[in-house]
């Protein structure tokens, strides 16, 4: 029996770490890489949308400070 992995593109990573609530991961994949805090998944959702649905408070405050764009749709 063979178990699917999801793919994550390495674009799309921060926005799977914002959707997880991963305060400390969030912050270290910024500062560590050349991710932005205004990167998008296949559907155009950024990670401080994502973290906003989910109710991600701290994560969304980070993300803000960070810089994230809060008109980027």
């Amino acid at each position: 029996m063979h178990t699917k992995k999801a793919v994550v593109n390495e674009d799309e990573r921060i926005v799977c770490l914002a959707r997880s609530d991963s305060v400390d991961c969030v912050e270290a994949l910024v500062h560590a890489s050349s991710h932005e805090t205004n990167d998008s998944d296949v559907d155009g959702r950024t990670p401080l949308l994502l973290a906003c649905l989910q109710g991600h408070h701290q994560v969304v405050h980070l993300l803000l400070t960070l810089g994230a764009d809060i008109t980027k749709r």
